[in-house]
């Protein structure tokens, strides 16, 4: 039946029947009609004038069977040559998706090979009434199999991952930049961005606080040995201004002392002692403070702990750098303390992140778009990443047996719990991350030239500019085969 199908004018009968190629039929008095504009029933035959009984006028039908079909054809030649389509109940493109969700439930999968006409005209008449209310129609293809399935459109992306929770969905399609969005924590990824923007979770913020203080501390000391002298320079001169916090990411990320190392130099080498540069969620701003006193150039470390700004200003001072405790994208409060929104108009010739957005949102588009803004015309943006990888779970078990050399097995139990690789807290950075594929997209749709320079598995580094004669001369500086070799001693907390 016809969802909210009129009574038939001929006899009355409280509902017509709706034809899978479009028409209907009373099945009472077996008057066969036409469906024509407005929802208007014309008799086949035209022995009886058309009526004036419709459907109501929210609720948009074909004009005839033959046009249904026609479309139901050009519909199975866009999934041999655009790979897929959604569509209204009328079988017309959708034009003004957002972000869209599968609903659970409705998945049809058919062989490439035998796909049909039938076949399509078959599903959207099995599942007219949530068509009718405005659901959509898809298809894709992958692997030799075609699959059917409803989803639902949604103006906020927060609403779609809310929508994928509750369908069970492992990801959800973003149609605003044309890549799908995988959701390796549905939960996590509600709770962690909601109607709140992008904030920390208050579970990173005691993260990040116990950190500082050395709770996660590892229980063997690195010491790095550099082959060249100015990596092995500026890294001295970085132990001068260290903190907890520093000391527990170079433990847990392999090679991540010496990817900050190399690159600091490399911006000192590439651009001289007049380039400023502001480090993104710096967290207590050694790295800033180490590139001022080697390389002579201006820094802002722009981070919102106060934890982390207190030990800035109290354990050690460098001329010309500075640190703002206000935070990157949206303000909020975390303990009582508020953090404003950075609301700076000073434009920098690079602008650094390491390892900050995953722990915000999953927004990569606003967050480097915004984060451009920041940069003069031609400057440099770099990011370094954790991202969801083909190769993940293998990728993971490498990282872990490098960590395992500075953590112990309980140790690391905790922090995997926190961070959501392991466990399922609230919210976890696993909700927050992308897959290289989303990363690379935006870039490349914001940046004319993009170059990756570290690869360390699931952790990436790239550098972006718009002119790409700025990217050469910091790819030209940066030596990428100095990875430091490590040694262990017995830990104390800084």
């Amino acid at each position: 039946m016809e969802p909210n199908a009129p009574p038939c004018p001929v006899c009355d009968y409280h509902e017509v029947e709706i034809h899978l190629y479009g028409g209907a039929e009373c099945p009472n008095c077996g008057t066969e009609f036409e469906i024509g504009p407005g929802g208007r029933l014309t008799p086949h035959d035209n022995s009886i004038e058309e009526m004036s009984k419709t459907w109501p006028d929210t609720i948009p039908w074909h004009t005839s069977a033959d046009e249904l079909t026609k479309s139901a054809e050009a519909l199975l030649v866009a999934l041999g040559t655009e790979g897929g389509f959604s569509v209204d109940m009328d079988l017309v493109p959708c034009s003004d998706l957002l972000y869209v969700c599968s609903i659970r439930g409705s998945e049809r999968t058919i062989p490439e090979n035998i796909i049909s006409v039938d076949d399509i005209l078959s599903f959207r008449a099995e599942h007219l009434d949530p068509l009718a209310s405005g659901m959509i129609f898809g298809a894709w293809v992958d692997s030799g199999l075609v699959y059917f399935d409803l989803s639902k459109n949604f103006n906020t992306l927060s609403d779609a991952m809310a929508a994928a929770v509750e369908n069970d969905q492992q990801a959800i399609w973003d149609n605003v930049e044309k890549f799908v969005v995988p959701v390796a924590n549905q939960r996590a990824v509600v709770a962690a961005m909601g109607d709140n923007g992008w904030i920390a979770s208050p579970e990173f913020s005691q993260f990040f606080n116990d950190a500082t203080g050395g709770q996660y501390a590892p229980s063997q000391a690195p010491q790095w040995s550099f082959q060249k002298p100015e990596h092995q320079a500026f890294h001295d001169e970085f132990l001068n201004h260290t903190g907890n916090f520093d000391q527990h990411i170079e433990t847990s990320i392999p090679d991540y002392r010496g990817l900050m190392t190399r690159k600091a130099v490399a911006i000192s080498k590439a651009f001289g002692p007049q380039a400023t540069v502001i480090d993104l969620m710096g967290g207590e701003g050694s790295w800033g403070k180490a590139l001022t006193a080697t390389g002579g150039n201006p820094t802002t470390t722009l981070d919102a702990n106060t934890d982390m700004h207190n030990f800035f200003n109290q354990h050690s001072t460098v001329p010309g750098a500075r640190r703002i405790n206000e935070a990157f994208g949206q303000g909020y409060s975390d303990g009582g303390t508020t953090y404003p929104a950075h609301q700076g108009s000073e434009l920098y010739d690079v602008v650094n992140e390491s390892m900050g957005f995953q722990f915000i949102s999953a927004d990569r588009l606003g967050q480097i778009n915004q984060a451009k803004t920041m940069l003069k015309p031609g400057g440099l943006f770099m990011t370094d990443e954790k991202v969801v990888t083909p190769n993940f779970k293998e990728n993971e078990a490498t990282k872990d047996e490098w960590k395992a050399q500075f953590y112990s097995p309980e140790q690391l139990a905790q922090k995997q719990q926190v961070v959501n690789i392991a466990g399922e807290p609230a919210t976890g950075m696993m909700a927050n991350m992308v897959s290289v594929e989303q990363l690379e997209q935006v870039l490349h749709g914001l940046f004319k030239s993009v170059q990756r320079y570290w690869d360390q598995g699931n952790f990436l580094g790239y550098a972006c500019s718009d002119n790409p004669q700025t990217v050469q001369k910091f790819l030209a500086a940066y030596d990428g085969s100095d990875v430091p070799s490590t040694q262990v001693s017995q830990w104390k907390a800084a």
